[in-house]
Order: structure tokens, then C-alpha cells, then sequence
């Protein structure tokens, strides 16, 4: 396991990951792994007030560390 990654990671797809449509979204960390990170992309829902979440794995080589989330959403608590 990488120090200081933890759940609340915020990370950053970087261009070496194989699905363009994913390069620089950004990735909220749920579990750190020592092969990479489980986490999620999340967006705003049609009505703005549901978000939908994206869940993903991504090998360290894929991404790059950004800093500590601010604000976690209550059900990743």
C-alpha cells in the first residue's frame, strides 16, 4: 500500500490508461490497493439533483495523485 494514499484520494486518469474517453477525469479513491486504486468518477444526474457514479480500477501507471477530497459524498463514509 502507497503512503499517504487513503479512501478520499482525489486522483487524475493520466493519457498512458487505453480508453480515451477517460484521460484527465478525475477519480475519487474508495480503496487503495497496492497494485493501484478502486474508485469512482461521479457526475450530476439530468435533474441536478442525483449524481451518477462511475466505478473503476486503475493501476498506478494510469493515474496521477492530486490531493485529499475536500467533501466525500455521505454514502462512501
Amino acid at each position: 500500500m502507497r503512503d499517504p494514499y487513503k479512501p478520499g484520494s482525489v486522483f487524475q486518469i493520466n493519457e498512458t490508461h487505453l480508453r480515451p474517453g477517460w484521460i484527465g477525469c478525475f477519480v475519487l479513491a474508495t480503496d487503495i490497493k497496492s497494485w493501484g486504486i478502486q474508485g469512482v468518477v461521479s457526475h450530476p444526474g439530468e435533474t441536478h439533483q442525483d449524481r451518477a457514479e462511475y466505478p473503476i480500477r486503475l493501476n498506478w501507471s494510469e493515474i496521477d495523485y492530486i490531493g485529499e477530497a475536500k467533501l466525500v459524498p455521505q454514502e462512501m463514509v
